[in-house]
């Protein structure tokens, strides 16, 4: 039970605001708006809304949207609202809100095979050793900055919608 229907039912039962303000402990001005919107309209639901009611981003437009993704993550947000007729800013809005879902981008990295991991590893061990023991040959200088060509080229902006699937599509 929300807190608005439990405020309702309390006043129904002849409960003051103060009761009610003590009994569930809420705001002062929540129990009064709740209390006066019911004497208005006589339910808990809230008053019509005033503005443009919602076009594009609908129920049907949202299972749309999420059965394309889950078959393709990697088109586009702009080609899916020209295939399904929406604007690119309702689509981004259903893509990122609605389903909560977010741009990823593919990273780049050196694919290592076991044995280059183990010949890695020892020869870590190695230098490890030797810079304890102070044997080492000659001053070591380390840099983060290394082109990798082993793989491929990817593009890597074509994943550009990707979040656990198997728990929200």
């Amino acid at each position: 039970m929300s807190k608005r229907e439990a405020i309702i039912q309390l006043h129904c039962a002849g409960r003051t605001n103060s009761d009610i303000i003590k009994l569930l402990k809420v705001a002062k001005s929540t129990v009064y708006h709740v209390v006066n919107r019911f004497k208005e309209l006589g339910t808990s639901e809230d008053r019509p809304r005033s503005g443009r009611p919602h076009t594009a981003r609908t129920k049907k437009v949202f299972k749309a949207v999420r059965e394309r993704v889950r078959r393709n993550p990697k088109r586009s947000a702009r080609q899916m609202a020209k295939d399904i007729n929406v604007s690119v800013t309702s689509m981004r809005t259903i893509l990122k809100n609605d389903l909560q879902l977010s741009p990823y981008k593919m990273r780049k990295r050196q694919y290592l095979t076991p044995a280059q991991k183990h010949k890695k590893l020892e020869r870590a061990k190695l230098l490890l050793g030797e810079l304890k023991a102070g044997t080492a040959e000659r001053d070591i200088v380390f840099s983060d900055e290394k082109l990798f060509t082993i793989e491929a080229t990817v593009n890597n902006q074509n994943d550009s919608l990707r979040k656990i699937f198997s728990r929200h599509l």
